[in-house]
């Protein structure tokens, strides 16, 4: 699929916030978000990735990222000043997923699990997958 398409834990507030900081600042529209729990991941995504919800996973012109590389990616290609994220890639990835997945092993304690979905604004709604 070419295009740009970011998944995310549908059950993560570190994850949804993400989420809604592309939908905000992403003023071309070209990154959409969809869950890995919902329809689109499962027609887009290895069956291996869908057992995994503990990572962010975006798929960007038919290459799959994961983990460090996908977030620094998805911020990069927001634009603007957020292009100086990529200088983070000068960081062996070794390093960088060992950030990550620190990060990923607490974050329901430190930030929550969402019950519910938040319903989106008319301005997202299109920007939103399954």
């Amino acid at each position: 699929m070419e295009g740009r398409i970011v998944f995310i834990d549908g059950h993560c507030v570190l994850c949804n916030g993400l989420a809604k900081y592309i939908l905000k600042h992403n003023r071309d529209n070209t990154v959409l978000v969809a869950s890995l729990q919902g329809d689109t991941a499962a027609k887009n995504l290895p069956l291996d990735k869908l057992k995994n919800v503990d990572t962010v996973l975006y798929l960007r012109n038919g290459v799959l990222y994961e983990r460090s590389s996908a977030a620094l990616h998805v911020i990069s290609d927001i634009g603007g000043w957020r292009k100086l994220i990529k200088l983070f890639f000068i960081f062996p990835e070794r390093l960088r997923n060992w950030v990550y997945n620190g990060v990923v092993k607490h974050r329901y304690k430190w930030f929550g699990k969402n019950d519910s979905c938040e319903l989106p604004s008319d301005l997202t709604k299109s920007r939103i997958l399954d």
